[in-house]
C-alpha cells in the first residue's frame, strides 16, 4: 500500500499516515441496521428456505477460490471503504493473502 486516499479526495502517503487512519477507521464496523421482527416477517414470509446441507457448507470455511474473488472485487485499494470484504474474512485468510 503506497498511499490511501480519504475521503475528502487527499491522498496519504507516509506510512505512519496510512495506518493511523485504517487502525482508526471506525465505519468500516458500523451499521445502520435496526432490528425489526415485524418488518423481517412480512418481508421474508414467502421466501424459499435453505436446506440443511447448503447452510452447513455456507457456514463452512472458506475456500481460496471465495478469498481471491474477494480481493478483486476491491476496485481502488487507496479507498479504505474498498477494505471492507477483506476485514470481514478471518486472520488466516488475511494473513495468507
Amino acid at each position: 500500500m503506497h498511499a490511501l486516499r480519504l475521503t475528502a479526495g487527499r491522498l496519504l502517503t507516509a506510512a505512519s499516515e496510512i495506518q493511523q487512519r485504517a487502525v482508526n477507521y471506525t465505519p468500516m464496523y458500523s451499521s445502520d441496521f435496526t432490528e425489526n421482527e415485524e418488518l423481517f416477517d412480512s418481508s421474508c414470509s414467502g421466501l424459499p428456505r435453505v436446506s440443511e446441507e447448503t447452510n452447513k457448507e455456507l457456514g463452512g470455511p472458506l475456500t481460496t477460490e471465495e478469498v481471491l474473488t474477494a480481493l478483486q472485487s476491491i476496485r481502488d485499494l487507496q479507498d479504505i471503504k474498498n477494505w471492507w470484504p477483506v476485514s470481514v474474512l478471518c486472520a488466516d485468510y488475511k494473513l495468507l493473502s
